[in-house]
Protein backbone atom coordinates (compact mmCIF):
# COMPACT_ATOMS: atom_id res chain seq x y z
CA UNK A 1 0.00 0.00 0.00
CA UNK A 2 1.06 3.59 -0.70
CA UNK A 3 -0.02 6.76 1.10
CA UNK A 4 -1.42 9.78 -0.73
CA UNK A 5 -3.17 12.94 0.40
CA UNK A 6 -6.11 15.01 -0.77
CA UNK A 7 -5.19 18.50 -1.93
CA UNK A 8 -8.47 19.89 -0.63
CA UNK A 9 -7.14 19.43 2.91
CA UNK A 10 -5.44 22.75 2.18
CA UNK A 11 -8.60 24.57 1.11
CA UNK A 12 -8.47 28.17 2.34
CA UNK A 13 -11.96 29.28 3.30
CA UNK A 14 -10.86 32.92 3.53
CA UNK A 15 -9.48 33.07 0.00
CA UNK A 16 -12.08 30.59 -1.33
CA UNK A 17 -9.33 28.76 -3.15
CA UNK A 18 -6.32 26.49 -3.16
CA UNK A 19 -2.69 27.29 -4.03
CA UNK A 20 -2.05 23.92 -5.61
CA UNK A 21 1.58 24.53 -6.65
CA UNK A 22 2.79 25.23 -3.11
CA UNK A 23 0.66 22.39 -1.74
CA UNK A 24 2.10 19.90 -4.23
CA UNK A 25 5.60 20.96 -3.23
CA UNK A 26 4.74 20.44 0.44
CA UNK A 27 3.23 16.99 -0.14
CA UNK A 28 6.31 15.95 -2.12
CA UNK A 29 8.61 17.22 0.66
CA UNK A 30 6.71 15.06 3.16
CA UNK A 31 7.16 12.00 0.95
CA UNK A 32 3.59 11.40 -0.16
CA UNK A 33 3.19 8.99 -3.05
CA UNK A 34 0.25 10.81 -4.62
CA UNK A 35 -2.03 13.84 -4.50
CA UNK A 36 -5.78 13.75 -5.08
CA UNK A 37 -7.17 16.64 -7.12
CA UNK A 38 -10.79 17.70 -6.58
CA UNK A 39 -12.17 18.85 -9.92
CA UNK A 40 -14.38 21.71 -8.79
CA UNK A 41 -14.37 25.49 -8.96
CA UNK A 42 -11.94 26.97 -6.45
CA UNK A 43 -10.20 23.63 -6.03
CA UNK A 44 -8.93 23.04 -9.57
CA UNK A 45 -7.63 25.79 -11.88
CA UNK A 46 -9.97 26.82 -14.70
CA UNK A 47 -12.49 24.10 -13.88
CA UNK A 48 -15.60 24.44 -16.04
CA UNK A 49 -13.73 26.18 -18.86
CA UNK A 50 -11.89 24.97 -21.95
CA UNK A 51 -8.65 26.24 -20.40
CA UNK A 52 -8.77 23.45 -17.81
CA UNK A 53 -6.88 21.08 -20.10
CA UNK A 54 -3.99 23.46 -20.80
CA UNK A 55 -3.77 24.09 -17.03
CA UNK A 56 -3.75 20.34 -16.48
CA UNK A 57 -0.77 19.95 -18.81
CA UNK A 58 1.08 22.49 -16.64
CA UNK A 59 0.20 20.48 -13.54
CA UNK A 60 1.47 17.32 -15.23
CA UNK A 61 4.89 18.94 -15.65
CA UNK A 62 4.90 19.91 -11.96
CA UNK A 63 4.01 16.45 -10.63
CA UNK A 64 6.50 14.81 -12.99
CA UNK A 65 9.23 17.12 -11.66
CA UNK A 66 8.23 16.37 -8.07
CA UNK A 67 7.87 12.63 -8.64
CA UNK A 68 4.33 12.53 -7.27
CA UNK A 69 1.38 10.63 -8.76
CA UNK A 70 -2.16 11.96 -9.22
CA UNK A 71 -5.65 10.69 -8.49
CA UNK A 72 -8.83 12.57 -9.36
CA UNK A 73 -12.01 13.27 -7.40
CA UNK A 74 -15.06 14.33 -9.40
CA UNK A 75 -17.17 17.25 -8.15
CA UNK A 76 -19.46 16.40 -5.26
CA UNK A 77 -20.63 19.71 -3.81
CA UNK A 78 -23.97 20.54 -5.51
CA UNK A 79 -23.50 17.36 -7.58
CA UNK A 80 -26.01 14.52 -7.56
CA UNK A 81 -25.59 11.84 -10.22
CA UNK A 82 -28.93 10.32 -9.17
CA UNK A 83 -30.82 13.51 -10.03
CA UNK A 84 -34.29 13.30 -11.57
CA UNK A 85 -33.46 16.38 -13.67
CA UNK A 86 -32.28 15.24 -17.12
CA UNK A 87 -30.72 18.59 -18.00
CA UNK A 88 -28.60 18.54 -14.87
CA UNK A 89 -27.65 14.93 -15.52
CA UNK A 90 -26.36 15.87 -18.98
CA UNK A 91 -24.13 18.56 -17.44
CA UNK A 92 -22.81 16.13 -14.82
CA UNK A 93 -22.03 13.53 -17.49
CA UNK A 94 -20.00 16.22 -19.27
CA UNK A 95 -18.13 17.14 -16.08
CA UNK A 96 -17.32 13.54 -15.18
CA UNK A 97 -16.02 12.98 -18.70
CA UNK A 98 -13.87 16.09 -18.24
CA UNK A 99 -12.55 14.50 -15.02
CA UNK A 100 -11.62 11.43 -17.04
CA UNK A 101 -9.80 13.63 -19.56
CA UNK A 102 -7.93 15.34 -16.72
CA UNK A 103 -6.99 11.94 -15.30
CA UNK A 104 -5.68 10.82 -18.68
CA UNK A 105 -3.49 13.92 -19.03
CA UNK A 106 -2.12 13.49 -15.49
CA UNK A 107 -1.39 9.81 -16.05
CA UNK A 108 -3.97 8.65 -13.51
CA UNK A 109 -6.39 5.75 -13.81
CA UNK A 110 -8.62 6.82 -10.89
CA UNK A 111 -11.65 9.13 -10.84
CA UNK A 112 -13.55 9.00 -7.55
CA UNK A 113 -17.28 9.66 -7.82
CA UNK A 114 -19.98 10.01 -5.15
CA UNK A 115 -23.09 7.87 -5.82
CA UNK A 116 -25.65 10.64 -5.40
CA UNK A 117 -28.51 10.99 -2.96
CA UNK A 118 -32.28 11.09 -2.58
CA UNK A 119 -33.18 14.75 -3.03
CA UNK A 120 -36.87 14.45 -2.08
CA UNK A 121 -39.23 12.04 -0.35
CA UNK A 122 -41.25 12.20 -3.56
CA UNK A 123 -38.67 9.97 -5.25
CA UNK A 124 -38.62 6.33 -4.10
CA UNK A 125 -35.22 4.86 -3.32
CA UNK A 126 -35.34 2.24 -6.07
CA UNK A 127 -36.02 4.95 -8.69
CA UNK A 128 -33.10 7.06 -7.45
CA UNK A 129 -30.79 4.06 -7.51
CA UNK A 130 -31.78 3.37 -11.11
CA UNK A 131 -30.87 6.97 -12.02
CA UNK A 132 -27.42 6.48 -10.47
CA UNK A 133 -27.00 3.23 -12.39
CA UNK A 134 -28.10 4.98 -15.59
CA UNK A 135 -25.50 7.70 -15.00
CA UNK A 136 -22.68 5.24 -14.39
CA UNK A 137 -23.67 3.20 -17.44
CA UNK A 138 -23.47 6.40 -19.48
CA UNK A 139 -19.86 7.21 -18.55
CA UNK A 140 -18.18 3.85 -17.98
CA UNK A 141 -17.28 3.10 -21.61
CA UNK A 142 -15.80 6.59 -22.08
CA UNK A 143 -13.67 6.05 -18.96
CA UNK A 144 -12.60 2.63 -20.16
CA UNK A 145 -11.50 4.10 -23.47
CA UNK A 146 -9.07 6.32 -21.55
CA UNK A 147 -7.92 3.43 -19.29
CA UNK A 148 -9.58 5.09 -16.29
CA UNK A 149 -11.69 3.50 -13.56
CA UNK A 150 -14.72 5.30 -12.13
CA UNK A 151 -14.39 4.54 -8.41
CA UNK A 152 -17.74 4.82 -6.65
CA UNK A 153 -17.36 5.98 -3.05
CA UNK A 154 -19.42 4.61 -0.18
CA UNK A 155 -21.22 7.49 1.53
CA UNK A 156 -21.82 8.61 5.11
CA UNK A 157 -24.87 6.86 6.52
CA UNK A 158 -28.07 8.91 6.29
CA UNK A 159 -31.60 8.38 5.02
CA UNK A 160 -30.80 10.38 1.87
CA UNK A 161 -27.43 8.81 1.04
CA UNK A 162 -26.93 6.08 -1.53
CA UNK A 163 -24.41 3.25 -1.21
CA UNK A 164 -23.65 3.85 2.46
CA UNK A 165 -24.10 0.16 3.14
CA UNK A 166 -22.16 -2.59 1.38
CA UNK A 167 -25.25 -4.42 0.13
CA UNK A 168 -26.47 -1.36 -1.78
CA UNK A 169 -23.01 -0.61 -3.16
CA UNK A 170 -22.76 -4.19 -4.40
CA UNK A 171 -26.20 -3.91 -5.99
CA UNK A 172 -25.16 -0.82 -7.97
CA UNK A 173 -21.76 -2.22 -9.01
CA UNK A 174 -23.35 -5.49 -10.12
CA UNK A 175 -26.10 -3.65 -12.03
CA UNK A 176 -23.61 -1.54 -13.99
CA UNK A 177 -21.57 -4.70 -14.59
CA UNK A 178 -18.47 -3.03 -16.00
CA UNK A 179 -14.77 -3.53 -15.34
CA UNK A 180 -14.51 0.27 -15.65
CA UNK A 181 -16.59 0.92 -12.50
CA UNK A 182 -15.01 -0.06 -9.20
CA UNK A 183 -15.19 0.96 -5.52
CA UNK A 184 -13.45 3.71 -3.59
CA UNK A 185 -13.75 2.52 0.00
CA UNK A 186 -13.95 5.41 2.47
CA UNK A 187 -12.89 4.15 5.90
CA UNK A 188 -14.36 7.11 7.81
CA UNK A 189 -17.70 6.64 6.04
CA UNK A 190 -17.67 2.95 6.99
CA UNK A 191 -17.36 4.05 10.63
CA UNK A 192 -20.65 5.99 10.40
CA UNK A 193 -22.62 2.82 9.61
CA UNK A 194 -21.78 0.87 12.80
CA UNK A 195 -21.11 -2.09 10.51
CA UNK A 196 -17.68 -3.72 10.79
CA UNK A 197 -15.18 -3.13 8.01
CA UNK A 198 -15.08 -6.89 7.54
CA UNK A 199 -18.68 -6.81 6.27
CA UNK A 200 -17.77 -4.27 3.58
CA UNK A 201 -14.73 -6.33 2.62
CA UNK A 202 -16.73 -9.56 2.48
CA UNK A 203 -19.01 -8.11 -0.19
CA UNK A 204 -16.74 -5.63 -1.97
CA UNK A 205 -13.08 -6.58 -1.53
CA UNK A 206 -12.60 -7.77 -5.11
CA UNK A 207 -14.03 -4.48 -6.42
CA UNK A 208 -11.96 -2.06 -4.29
CA UNK A 209 -9.59 -0.03 -6.46
CA UNK A 210 -8.90 3.01 -4.24
CA UNK A 211 -9.21 3.87 -0.54
CA UNK A 212 -9.93 7.11 1.33
CA UNK A 213 -8.71 7.13 4.91
CA UNK A 214 -9.31 9.51 7.81
CA UNK A 215 -10.61 9.33 11.36
CA UNK A 216 -13.89 10.16 13.11
CA UNK A 217 -16.00 9.13 16.08
CA UNK A 218 -18.80 7.63 14.01
CA UNK A 219 -20.06 10.96 12.71
CA UNK A 220 -19.71 12.63 9.32
CA UNK A 221 -16.40 14.38 10.05
CA UNK A 222 -13.04 13.57 8.48
CA UNK A 223 -10.56 14.01 11.32
CA UNK A 224 -6.77 13.60 11.19
CA UNK A 225 -5.52 10.06 11.76
CA UNK A 226 -5.54 9.33 15.50
CA UNK A 227 -8.11 11.99 16.44
CA UNK A 228 -11.11 9.65 16.40
CA UNK A 229 -11.97 6.11 17.44
CA UNK A 230 -11.06 4.05 14.35
CA UNK A 231 -8.72 1.12 15.02
CA UNK A 232 -6.23 1.62 12.20
CA UNK A 233 -4.02 -1.30 13.21
CA UNK A 234 -6.99 -3.62 12.66
CA UNK A 235 -8.00 -1.70 9.52
CA UNK A 236 -4.60 -2.10 7.85
CA UNK A 237 -4.52 -5.78 8.76
CA UNK A 238 -7.98 -6.40 7.31
CA UNK A 239 -7.24 -4.51 4.09
CA UNK A 240 -4.45 -6.92 3.12
CA UNK A 241 -3.63 -7.83 0.36
CA UNK A 242 -4.81 -4.47 -1.07
CA UNK A 243 -1.77 -2.82 -2.67
CA UNK A 244 -3.17 0.48 -3.93
CA UNK A 245 -3.29 3.99 -2.46
CA UNK A 246 -4.53 5.01 0.98
CA UNK A 247 -5.53 8.61 0.36
CA UNK A 248 -5.65 10.73 3.53
CA UNK A 249 -8.65 13.08 3.59
CA UNK A 250 -10.03 15.72 5.91
CA UNK A 251 -10.12 19.45 6.35
CA UNK A 252 -8.56 21.16 9.33
CA UNK A 253 -7.72 24.84 9.66
CA UNK A 254 -4.67 24.36 11.91
CA UNK A 255 -1.73 21.99 11.95
CA UNK A 256 -2.25 20.62 8.47
CA UNK A 257 1.35 19.66 7.79
CA UNK A 258 1.88 18.23 11.28
CA UNK A 259 -1.27 16.11 11.09
CA UNK A 260 -0.47 14.88 7.59
CA UNK A 261 3.10 13.94 8.49
CA UNK A 262 1.95 12.09 11.60
CA UNK A 263 -0.80 10.31 9.68
CA UNK A 264 1.50 9.22 6.87
CA UNK A 265 4.22 7.93 9.20
CA UNK A 266 1.70 6.11 11.37
CA UNK A 267 0.07 4.33 8.44
CA UNK A 268 3.44 3.33 6.99
CA UNK A 269 4.52 1.98 10.38
CA UNK A 270 1.36 -0.12 10.60
CA UNK A 271 1.97 -1.49 7.11
CA UNK A 272 5.52 -2.42 8.08
CA UNK A 273 4.21 -4.36 11.08
CA UNK A 274 2.12 -6.50 8.73
CA UNK A 275 5.15 -7.71 6.78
Amino acid sequence: MKVGAALHIYWDDKRKGLEYVSVLNELAEMGFYSAEFLCDSGFYPMWGTEKVFSETRKIKKIIDRLGIKATIHAPHYDFNIATNNSGLMDEMVKQVKDCVRVAEILGSDIVVLHPGRISSKKFPRDLVLERAIEFLSGVESFAGGKNVKICLENETLSTKSLCSLPEEMKYVIDAVDSKNVRVCLDIAHVNTTKKPLSEFLRLLKKQIYHIHISDNVGDSHHLPIGKGNIDFKKTIRELEPYSGILNIEGWVTDGRRENLEKGRKYLLALMKQQK
